[in-house]
């Protein structure tokens, strides 16, 4: 994934509601629908590629709704029609300067985006991330780095309850390379591999 430029605001995203067997549905919810079952993604990063400068490079997936210009998935706010209408985000960020990484969780509620920040150790990038997301639970996995906040790989968050929304109605899986704002050079992620699985 290659934002192709250094301007502010470039991404890539890929998203789909369908598994690779092409499955849209688990026992007559939407597959990706973390509040009937949980959902187990992983993330394999080969590289993470991007100088941020005075703003930062950004590898961002998870689960949710558009945003109202349609396939926008940005889970960070200020972001207008690009910012991820409803549901979770989870951004790994080089930060300003090159000093340091963090991991951000993120929920939206229609747009209106809260976020909690965790910064790794040493400014390691992970080689993966993998979360087990069950509706208002996550727990995060990185491998090749640990969080300043426990001192461990793993860590367990507490997200807002969404699952009363009646707009929330389409689970997306969604990633994708973004520059927050003029980097010096473009945001460029390869994966090795990702998966996403439903767990009863």
């Amino acid at each position: 994934m290659d934002t192709g430029s250094t301007i502010a605001g470039a991404f890539t995203a890929i998203y789909t509601s369908t598994s690779a067997a092409g499955e849209s549905t688990f026992n007559g919810n939407s597959l990706y629908d973390f509040y009937q079952h949980s959902v187990a993604m992983s993330f394999d990063i080969a590289s993470f590629a991007g100088t941020p400068g005075t703003t930062r490079n950004r590898f961002w997936f998870g689960i949710g709704q558009s945003g109202t210009d349609g396939g926008r998935y940005n889970p960070q706010p200020g972001n207008g029609a690009n910012t991820l209408r409803y549901g979770v985000g989870f951004t790994l960020e080089k930060l300003i300067g090159g000093t340091g990484s963090r991991l951000v969780v993120s929920t939206s509620n229609n747009g209106v985006v809260s976020n909690q920040l965790f910064h790794l150790t040493g400014g390691a990038i992970p080689t993966s991330v993998s979360v087990l997301l069950g509706g208002t639970s996550a727990s995060i996995t990185l491998t090749g780095a640990t969080f300043v906040y426990s001192g461990t790989s793993t860590i367990n968050v507490l997200l807002e309850d969404q699952s009363g929304i009646e707009q929330f109605t389409d689970f997306n899986l969604y990633f994708g390379a973004h520059n927050l704002g003029p980097v010096d050079s473009q945001t460029k992620v390869s994966l090795a591999s990702f998966s996403a699985t439903v767990i009863p």
